[in-house]
């Protein structure tokens, strides 16, 4: 079971989130903003995060979340219309890209994938 936390101003990305991830047995949390997240993942602990990046601002919030552990596994998601965005987010250790709307098997495949290549002790 992997933890992992969702940082997204839209409830309802959230929501779709909480029954999938919820339904898959892994423990997930929500924010609506970085600040939140990053209050939350001290007592949390996630191995995996879910960042909405919607400008070139946002992006520092990757590095934010590194600074408290450099273990996590960070994927961005982004709209298409910010695909402008990739080679930055990369760049500040992101781990993959998700562009939205996103197709759900198609995550909980990569988070399959995750935990059994990368998160070996999750």
């Amino acid at each position: 079971m992997s933890k992992i936390l969702i940082i997204d101003p839209d409830p309802s990305i959230q929501s779709v989130f909480e029954y999938v991830f919820g339904q898959a047995s892994h423990s997930l949390e929500g924010s609506q903003t970085l600040s939140e997240a990053l209050l939350k993942h001290h007592s949390f602990k996630p191995d995996i995060v879910f960042l909405s990046l919607e400008s070139d601002k946002e992006i520092i919030g990757i590095q934010k979340l590194i600074k408290l552990d450099d273990q996590l596994l960070i994927f961005a998601l982004i709209d298409h219309s910010n695909a402008s965005l990739i080679p930055k987010i990369y760049e500040q250790g992101c781990y993959g890209i998700i562009f939205k709307p996103f197709d759900v098997e198609e995550i909980l495949s990569m988070i399959e994938h995750i935990r059994l290549k990368v998160l070996k002790d999750v």
